[in-house]
């Protein structure tokens, strides 16, 4: 099965992913970038604190996916397993990106300083 982009996104399940939870992940996305931010010293340079943020980010997602789904198909069988493929196909790393863009672009100060 190949893989092609939809509306801009790497697949469909990353679209609808993204349509369906719209916003749902901005204030934990705030709220990594304000601890990141606070830890700036933790990081070489800005482009490694924003790589930070958004694996965080999908990582949090794709958990609150995964946890979603799992206590709504508990019965195992094709359709489980379906769902299931499908969500492992979601590029949550693009959709974090775009929470932190947006994240970032909103806020006042930068996500690194060197001090």
């Amino acid at each position: 099965m190949q893989n092609e982009t939809y509306n801009g996104w790497t697949n469909k399940i990353t679209w609808l992913f993204n349509i369906h939870f719209d916003d749902f992940f901005t204030e934990y996305t705030e709220e990594k970038l304000e601890e990141i931010r606070k830890n700036s010293e933790d990081y070489e340079n800005e482009k490694e604190a924003i790589d930070e943020l958004k694996k965080c980010v999908a990582g949090y997602m794709e958990e609150y996916c995964k946890d979603h789904i799992e206590e709504q198909v508990q019965t195992g069988g094709f359709i489980s397993e379906v769902i299931s493929m499908s969500i492992n196909n979601i590029n949550y790393y693009e959709i974090a990106s775009c929470y932190a863009d947006d994240a970032m672009k909103e806020s006042k100060y930068p996500i690194w300083t060197k001090e």
